[in-house]
């Protein structure tokens, strides 16, 4: 017996499965109720997993149905309504309508609408000017409120209220005008943005494209008088109203007239209400007023001429704008750097004009860039000039501090001189290798007192402002002018522009420095000489004052002036002085001493040799020279130069020259009025006389020996001449006899003595004794 099962889906009816044995079927019938119980649980998962879905399609099928229903209602209705009876009423109904009720209300409701939206002009012209947003928008609301203005104010209904908008709507224009001043004096923005304010001007004041051009140049001329007026001397003001000429250039030649011209002819575009940018204006509410107003506002369309400029005509008038707005320019130029005092303020701001005119030359197209920059180099240098000249100038305030300290001593107040040897070391500070000592120790030196510090502190402070002066001179001549820039050029003239601005600008400044020095000094001296004329005879510590400013200036000399002798002309005046003032205590007692000695015992007893001759000085003559070198060193040893010491010999010997032969007249006078001979007396007679006593020798009479007390003085007299000779021994000029030899001429005529052994004599005491007055030699 076969045991295959058949494949159920073979048999065709249920008659055929009875063809095969009974077990075949019983297998046959488990296998088919598996497969249906299979079949059975895969339905059920199918139609659970959908049944969502089912509900879903079911529940749509009824609102379909529905909404069928009505449409098939309202079609009905519709089929109902659409006959010609119907549309003859409703039309006839509007008709009656139209003539009773809109027709007298429309003109209010116009009426109304123009008033609510020229209300909401103010406000929104206001937000958009507090809020900086965009002066277009602004000037479009400003042409439609001017637009319902004129409306309404045409009407004999028109509302009080209309002259209030008016006033306000005036002051927002000028708010505005005043924005877009702003915005087009501005560097700041984009060339879009300053094309919006020229279109917002035009707008606002119904401009043609020259008169926004006008009116632009017109404004950045403003802002650059702002800028410079406003600087007070702050260099970076004027480089912006430098950077804004430019860019007024630059932003003339992007504007006009092609790029404003077609901003212009693109209002033609449209009427004013159907600008997007106006009906987004919430509190304008178009949509709603845009049906009530009348025609003539709804088709408004601005016109504004736009094509009465050509490229001609712009070129024309920006040549024009540029001459006259680089002259106010170099004008505010020179106003302002007329009040920098600081030269290295002023050089650099020279140099940063130059830099920005050659950063900016080459974005602007300027046939006159080359006068251009020589404007702009002579308003600088001629205000370099001008500094240079009143620096050099301030060396005035030196000779006001002489005259001060000349009228003080006039006055009768005292130089304080501080003396090397009283310097207190305690309380002065010992750090950075005892600079205050070692500046102590040189202000003694040099006799620097009081009143020759202030001078000089005075002086110092002045240098240094020449000093500095020559320092920028010097980086002057080290600035390169051909690096950090950007512009194109040829090296023929990078290399003129060096030539120019490093050598030619710094040797003139240089040259005016030299010329301001010499005229300053000039002065300087020409003062001094004056305050020397009016010295009185005792006035030699104001010489000695003079002396010393005139030393210490020269020897502070600046290295740009040429008049490396300032002040030589009067030193010899001045020494004359200072040996006069020297010498009047000195020559005093010298004078004294010489009117008591004409007995000639005292010194008489010290002579030595046989005959006996003096061997030392009389005491009036050591006392000149001891007086004398007190005297000196009283006033400073600084002062006593060769040339000092010269001039003072020149005075002492001349003096003590008349005091001698003062002396010797008045014997000679005496000897004749007493009936005396003027002869030479024998002196070793004379003294072997004084030896054998009075008992052995006669007594001479008193004639005699008044004689011989006055021919012992004249001995001692040539002695001290020859002495004197030797102390103040001076570098003969000429071929005129000094007044000491013509006295020891004199003596030795008179006298009965070895000139020999004199000379002798004094010439060894000198030489031992020479250093005991170091200031005459």
């Amino acid at each position: 017996m076969a045991t295959d099962l058949p494949d159920p889906s073979s048999l065709k009816t249920w008659e055929d499965a009875f063809q095969y044995p009974i077990p075949t079927v019983h297998r046959l019938e488990q296998q088919l109720r598996q497969d249906l119980s299979v079949s059975r649980e895969r339905l059920r998962n199918l139609v659970g997993a959908s049944y969502r879905d089912l509900l879903g399609t079911a529940e749509m099928i009824i609102e379909m149905h529905g909404d069928v229903r009505r449409v098939d209602d309202n079609l009905a209705h519709i089929s109902e309504k659409c006959n010609s009876r119907v549309f003859e009423n409703a039309g006839r109904n509007f008709k009656d309508w139209d003539c009773r009720v809109k027709a007298s209300d429309q003109r209010q409701f116009m009426l109304e609408s123009l008033l609510r939206l020229l209300e909401s002009c103010p406000v929104v012209m206001s937000r958009i000017l507090r809020k900086r947003g965009s002066v277009l928008l602004a000037a479009k609301v400003l042409v439609l409120s001017r637009l319902l203005h004129k409306v309404l104010s045409q009407s004999p209904e028109s509302s009080p209220a209309i002259e209030t908008i008016r006033s306000q709507l005036a002051t927002l224009r000028s708010r505005l005008l005043r924005y877009i001043d702003r915005r087009l004096g501005s560097v700041e923005g984009e060339t879009s943005d300053l094309v919006e304010a020229m279109w917002a001007f035009s707008m606002a004041t119904s401009s043609s494209t020259s008169d926004v051009l006008k009116h632009f140049h017109h404004v950045r001329l403003e802002a650059m008088n702002a800028r410079l007026e406003s600087s007070g001397g702050d260099h970076s003001r004027i480089l912006s109203a430098l950077r804004l000429y430019a860019r007024t250039l630059q932003d003339t030649q992007d504007v006009f007239p092609k790029r404003l011209a077609d901003k212009l002819s693109s209002i033609k575009a449209r009427s004013l209400l159907k600008d997007a940018e106006l009906r987004a204006v919430v509190e304008l509410n178009l949509d709603f007023y845009e049906q009530w107003l009348p025609g003539e506002i709804r088709s408004f369309t601005p016109w504004i001429r736009h094509d009465d400029l050509q490229a001609k005509d712009t070129r024309n008038q920006l040549e024009q704008w540029a001459d006259h707005a680089f002259s106010t320019l170099i004008h505010g130029l020179r106003a302002q750097l007329s009040i920098v005092e600081d030269f290295r303020i002023l050089i650099q701001t020279r140099n940063d004009l130059l830099t920005s005119w050659f950063e900016v030359k080459s974005e602007v197209k300027d046939s006159a860039s080359g006068d251009r920059l020589e404007k702009i180099r002579m308003a600088a240098n001629d205000r370099i000039v001008q500094l240079v000249h009143a620096k050099a100038r301030r060396l005035h305030l030196v000779v006001t501090e002489i005259s001060a300290v000349l009228q003080d001593r006039r006055s009768g107040a005292r130089d304080v001189r501080h003396e090397l040897w009283n310097l207190s070391v305690r309380s002065m500070d010992m750090e950075n290798g005892a600079k205050m000592l070692r500046q102590s120790v040189v202000d003694r030196s040099h006799g620097r007192s009081d009143g020759v510090r202030r001078v000089m502190n005075s002086y110092s402070a002045w240098l240094s402002f020449i000093e500095e002066v020559t320092g920028v001179i010097k980086e002057m001549k080290d600035r390169r002018w051909d690096e950090d820039l950007d512009e194109e050029e040829d090296d023929d003239g990078l290399a003129s522009r060096n030539t120019l601005l490093s050598q030619v600008d710094p040797e003139m400044v240089q040259h005016e420095l030299k010329d301001g020095l010499g005229k300053a000094f000039g002065e300087l001296q020409e003062t001094i000489n004056g305050n020397i004329t009016g010295i009185g005879p005792e006035g030699y510590d104001q010489a000695t004052f003079l002396l010393r400013v005139s030393r210490e200036i020269r020897s502070r000399m600046p290295a740009q002036c040429e008049m490396k002798g300032f002040g030589m002309a009067m030193v010899p005046r001045l020494h004359e002085m200072v040996a006069h003032g020297t010498l009047v205590v000195p020559m005093k007692d010298y004078s004294s001493r010489l009117e008591s000695s004409t007995s000639g015992i005292v010194t008489r007893a010290l002579w030595e040799g046989s005959p006996p001759l003096p061997v030392q000085p009389s005491p009036g003559t050591f006392q000149l020279l001891y007086g004398m070198i007190n005297a000196m060193a009283q006033q400073g040893q600084d002062l006593w130069s060769p040339d000092a010491r010269t001039a003072l010999k020149v005075v002492v010997r001349g003096q003590v020259a008349n005091q001698m032969e003062d002396l010797t007249r008045r014997f000679t006078e005496e000897l004749q009025t007493e009936s005396v001979p003027d002869k030479k007396v024998d002196l070793s007679r004379s003294e072997s006389k004084d030896k054998a006593g009075s008992d052995d020798t006669p007594v001479e009479s008193k004639e005699d020996e008044k004689a011989a007390g006055q021919q012992t003085t004249l001995v001692q007299s040539l002695y001290d001449v020859l002495l004197l000779q030797m102390a103040f021994a001076w570098p003969k000029t000429g071929t005129d006899e000094d007044v000491l030899d013509r006295l020891e001429g004199s003596l030795r005529k008179r006298v009965d003595a070895s000139e020999e052994r004199l000379r002798k004599s004094a010439t060894e005491y000198w030489k031992r004794t020479h250093l005991l007055f170091d200031l005459l030699t």
